[in-house]
Order: structure tokens, then C-alpha cells, then sequence
């Protein structure tokens, strides 16, 4: 095995460790994706449509809609990798906290994290890194989940949420959601935010080590440069195209900015499972929803930046994205500020 996997976080990799523990064989799990089992070990960083395809195949072969917040609840400090460890000899769960931030190139979560902190709130607002779709609860639930467990192991004791704020509608049962998370839920929210308590920040390490975690967090700047120079072709396309000012070259645009042909550029693409296209749609949603929240330009302004010269076609677009129109986003969004 790479010696790297011990490093970061590999989503897939635990995925296949959890279905075989329940019967379920790699290639079932894999299946679609073009991958096999030897792939995704070590520091795996697939495609987009690898994660949906494999969450998509483990909702299905365990029947289990709730499957998330089990595999969270599974998920130990090991599988943290590094970040784990360097968790683990932590003073405080301030520090942790500040450290599982600063690397979060360790963790290859389909959810990007921002938290906020001080001595009235503790809030963390996740966002799809690409469009998750009917499986983004799968993934809000399974991140809270093993967050939960993460700091019980740290602290010795339960970590509580103290809220929890949904982008996505209520599941048909959510018996599951009260005996794991035991908080107010609110669903069908304009973003997701999860609130903490802000006087757990202060919690104590069991094992805490002031030379050992710095000799930890030595390692995590060192693997988060490895990694980095490591990033896929998806990866590396899709931040040029959130730091292109609004600009969506075509394929053989693109392929030029990276030295290639539109067509070798679109095979490499279609090998880690992803099409130039998709690439496009996910970068144009991430910033519809950004300009949305601020709040400053109008939707036709927005879908002017992203390419629509008709506003219909970015409301029709946008309700493709998100399951949600401009104006229920927008309404949504404005309700859930203080």
C-alpha cells in the first residue's frame, strides 16, 4: 500500500472497508466507476462522479437510507489518518479544530467545511464540492456523524449538536436523526449549517502531547504539499474555472491552458470518471449560489457572469442544479440569516 494512505483521509477506501464488513464485495461497491480496489489505495482524490457513483451503489446494495450516519459513527481515529493523530495529542478541542481547518487537503469529504467560532457560537457550514444531488443527505449525515464520534473518542465523553440546518427536505422517517444527533432539525434550509457548543472548544484531551503533536502537524504541511502536487486533472481544471472571473472557455480552450488537445484533455477527463461539461455545470452552480447568498446582483446579472445571455435559461439551469428556484434559494437563504 502507498505509504501515504496512513497520511489522509480516503473516502472510498473506508467505504470499501465498511461494505466488506457487512458482505458486500469491492467490485459491487466500484461498480461504474471504471475503478478497482487496487486504485483507491493510499491517498485516493477520484472524480466527482466516482463518490456519487460509489455512494449511490452503497445506498442501493444495503437498502439502508440512512446508511450516512452509521458509517460516520464508524469512523475512528485511524481513519482519520494524520489529522486523526494530531487530534488526538491536542491540547484542547480548539486546537483539533484548528488543525482539522488548516489541512482540510487531508480529508477528501465531498462536503467543503467553513467554521466559525468565538465565545457565543460554534457554526460550520458545509457545501457540496460538486453537485450531490438526492445523495447530498447521505453526505451532511455522515460527516456530522463521525464528527460526533471523533470528539467523544477525543474528549472521553457524548459531543453534542446543538442545531442542525438543512438544505435538502425532510426524510419520510427521521427516527435515525433524533436518536443520533438529538437536536432541533430544520429542513429545506437555503445552506446547511451545523451548530456546536461554543464551551466545548475549551474541552481538554485525554492523551495530549505538546511534542508529539508538533511532530504531527510537521507531517500534515508535509502531506498536504504532496498531495497538492498530486491533484488530479478534474481537480486542477475545476479550480480554474472557480478563479476564472466568470470565464467558461470551451473544451479546446482549456485544453490549451493545460498544453493539450480537447481531445486528449476530454479522455484524461473521461478516465477519472468526469466530462469537461459537468466540469462547467458544477463551477457555474458553486457560483450562482455564492453571488445568491451575497445578495448584490440580480439574476440577471448572475447568469450575465456565467455565460446566459437569457435569464430564463440560468433560472432553468439553476433549478437543474439545485432542485430549487432563484427566488425559493434566495428566500430560503434570507430566512435562515440573523
Amino acid at each position: 500500500m502507498d505509504d501515504r494512505g496512513r497520511l489522509a483521509v480516503s473516502s472510498i477506501g473506508f467505504w470499501l472497508e465498511q461494505m466488506a464488513r457487512r458482505g458486500i464485495a469491492a467490485g459491487d461497491v466500484l461498480a461504474g466507476t471504471g475503478l478497482d480496489a487496487e486504485q483507491v489505495r493510499g491517498v485516493f482524490r477520484g472524480a466527482p462522479e466516482h463518490y456519487r457513483t460509489v455512494i449511490a451503489n452503497m445506498l442501493r446494495l444495503t437498502g439502508d437510507p440512512r446508511l450516512g450516519i452509521a458509517l460516520g459513527a464508524n469512523f475512528g481515529i485511524s481513519d482519520f489518518g494524520l489529522l486523526g493523530y494530531t487530534s488526538l495529542s491536542s491540547a484542547s478541542v480548539r486546537q483539533s479544530r484548528e488543525v482539522i481547518q488548516r489541512y482540510q487537503s487531508l480529508d477528501d469529504s465531498v462536503l467543503a467545511v467553513r467554521s466559525s467560532a468565538d465565545a457565543t457560537h460554534w457554526r460550520v457550514e458545509l457545501e457540496e464540492r460538486f453537485a450531490l444531488g438526492e445523495l447530498l443527505p447521505f453526505a451532511v449525515e455522515e460527516w456530522v456523524s463521525r464528527i460526533l464520534a471523533l470528539g467523544e473518542a477525543l474528549t472521553g465523553r457524548a459531543f453534542p449538536v446543538l442545531r442542525m440546518q438543512l438544505a435538502y427536505p425532510r426524510p419520510a422517517r427521521i427516527t435515525d436523526y433524533r436518536r443520533r444527533f438529538a437536536c432541533p432539525l430544520v429542513f429545506d434550509a437555503a445552506t446547511t449549517v451545523i451548530d456546536f457548543d461554543p464551551g466545548r472548544l475549551d474541552d481538554p484531551i485525554a492523551l495530549a502531547n505538546e511534542a508529539v503533536f508538533t511532530l504531527c502537524e510537521r507531517h500534515c504541511r508535509l502531506a498536504a504539499t504532496r498531495i497538492a502536487s498530486d491533484h488530479s486533472l478534474t481537480a486542477r481544471i475545476r479550480g480554474a474555472l472557480l478563479a476564472g472571473n466568470g470565464e467558461f472557455p470551451g473544451l479546446d480552450g482549456m485544453a490549451g491552458r493545460f498544453g493539450t488537445t480537447a481531445r486528449t484533455l476530454a479522455r484524461e477527463l473521461m478516465r477519472e470518471g468526469t466530462s469537461y461539461q459537468r466540469l462547467v455545470d458544477d463551477a457555474r452552480r458553486t457560483l450562482a449560489c455564492e453571488h445568491l447568498q451575497l445578495g448584490r446582483l440580480t439574476p440577471k446579472q448572475i447568469g450575465f457572469l456565467l455565460g446566459y445571455r437569457d435569464v430564463g435559461n440560468f433560472r432553468r439551469a439553476f433549478r437543474r442544479w439545485t432542485g430549487h428556484t432563484v427566488a425559493e434559494f434566495r428566500a430560503r437563504h434570507a430566512a435562515q440569516t440573523p
